[in-house]
C-alpha cells in the first residue's frame, strides 16, 4: 500500500512538472488575437503537447491536434477536423480566420463551347464518349483539347466501373478508387507538365537525415540531375468517414509542411519564397479535398481549404457539371505549376552557380 502512494505521488509530481513546462513552451508566431497574452502558435501548441501526454487514449480529433499543433500549423481548412477552433473564444475565432482569408484563385480553365454536341442523349453513355473524343480530336487549343479527354476519360470510367459510381458491390477498395477512377485522371492532367506522379506507398524523405517519415499513396515530384523533389501529396480512401477524414487530412498537412521546408531551404528567391505554397488533395470515393499550406508567421504554419468537388456520377450530373469539374481539376494543377516552376528556378541556381 505504501509503495502504491509513493508511485503515486510520483506519478503526480512527474505528471505536474511536465504541465510546468509546457506552460512555460512559446511557439514565437507574434500573432495575437483580441489582446491574449499567448500567441496563436503557443496556444495550439501547448494544447497539442498537453493532450500528447495521453497520447494512447485520444480519439481522432484530438490525435489530429495534437499532430499540427506540435508542428506548429494552424488548421483552417473546411470543418477544421483538429477542432483547434475550441481553443479560442468565438471573437478571437472570427479574427483568427479574417486574418488569414480564403483568396480566389484566378480561373484560366479551358472554355469548353461543345458541351452540347457531347451530351445529346445522356441515356447513351457510350455515345457520350465518342462524341467526347470527337470533340477533344477538333479542339481548338491543348487547352480545350485537355478539358474534353478529361470528360471522355470519366465517361470511360463511368462504362468500365459502374458499380464505384452507382455505389453498388461489391463495395471498392482504396486501390480500386486509386487505380480505377483517379489514376489516369492525374496522370493526364499533369502530361508534359514536368512532374512525375509516383503511386503506391511511396515514402516522404527529409534530406537532413533521409529517413522515411510518411507513407504516402502517391506523390507528385520534379526531376532533376536525377533528385527527386516532391511538390505535393495525394491520400485515397474508399469512402468519407469520419475517423478516415481526420486521420488522412491531418497527415496531409503534415506531410504538406514536410515537403514546404524542404523546398524553401534550398534558397530560393524572396520572392519565390513568399509565394510558395504547398498543395495537397484527399480523395474520399468520388469526393476530393484540396487544401494549401503556407508559412504565414515565424514557425507558424497555415492550412486553407483551396476547393472540394465531386466526380459527377451519372453522364446527366456530368452534363451539368462538367465544366466546374475541369475548372476544379484545373485550379489544382495551375496551382501545382506555380511552386514547379519554384523548383525549377532553385534548380537552375544550383545548375550554374
Amino acid at each position: 500500500m505504501e509503495d502504491q502512494e509513493v508511485r503515486f505521488n510520483e506519478n503526480h509530481n512527474a505528471f505536474k512538472n511536465k504541465i510546468e513546462t509546457i506552460e512555460k513552451v512559446e511557439n514565437g508566431d507574434n500573432i495575437f488575437v483580441n489582446n491574449s497574452n499567448l500567441s496563436v502558435g503557443t496556444k495550439i501548441k501547448r494544447a497539442a503537447m498537453t493532450k500528447h501526454l495521453n497520447y494512447t487514449n485520444l480519439n481522432a480529433s484530438d490525435i489530429a491536434l495534437v499532430n499540427c499543433g506540435l508542428n506548429s500549423i494552424l488548421d483552417l481548412t473546411s470543418g477544421s477536423l483538429t477542432n483547434q477552433k475550441f481553443l479560442f473564444t468565438k471573437e478571437e475565432w472570427t479574427q483568427i480566420k479574417n486574418l488569414f482569408p480564403h483568396i480566389a484563385i484566378n480561373d484560366s480553365s479551358p472554355r469548353l463551347n461543345r458541351i452540347y454536341r457531347i451530351f445529346k442523349d445522356t441515356n447513351d453513355m457510350s455515345e457520350c464518349y465518342w462524341n467526347a473524343k470527337d470533340c477533344q480530336r477538333y479542339a481548338s487549343s491543348p487547352k480545350e483539347r485537355l478539358g474534353y479527354e478529361l470528360i471522355a476519360l470519366t465517361l470511360d470510367k463511368m462504362i468500365k466501373h459502374p458499380t464505384i459510381f452507382t455505389l453498388s458491390k461489391p463495395t471498392p477498395s482504396e486501390a480500386d478508387i486509386m487505380i480505377k477512377v483517379w489514376a489516369d485522371l492525374f496522370e493526364v492532367l499533369f502530361c508534359n507538365t514536368g512532374l512525375y506522379i509516383r503511386w503506391g506507398e511511396k515514402g516522404l524523405i527529409t534530406q537532413d537525415d533521409g529517413r522515411t517519415i510518411f507513407k504516402l499513396d502517391a506523390k507528385l515530384v520534379q526531376l532533376f540531375d536525377d533528385e527527386e523533389y516532391p511538390v505535393s501529396c495525394l491520400e485515397f480512401a474508399p469512402y468519407s468517414g469520419p475517423k478516415k477524414i481526420k486521420s488522412d487530412r491531418n497527415k496531409l498537412l503534415v506531410e504538406a509542411k514536410a515537403i514546404y521546408n524542404e523546398v524553401r531551404g534550398l534558397q530560393l528567391s524572396e520572392e519565390n519564397k513568399s509565394g510558395l505554397k504547398i498543395v495537397n488533395i484527399q480523395i474520399m470515393g468520388l469526393e476530393a479535398h484540396v487544401a494549401s499550406l503556407t508559412l504565414a508567421a515565424d514557425n507558424l504554419y497555415v492550412a486553407k481549404t483551396i476547393d472540394s468537388f465531386m466526380i459527377p456520377s451519372t453522364t446527366s450530373q456530368l452534363k451539368e457539371k462538367s465544366e466546374s469539374l475541369i475548372t476544379q481539376l484545373h485550379q489544382y494543377k495551375v496551382e501545382k505549376n506555380k511552386n514547379h516552376k519554384s523548383i525549377i528556378i532553385l534548380a537552375v541556381y544550383f545548375k550554374y552557380c
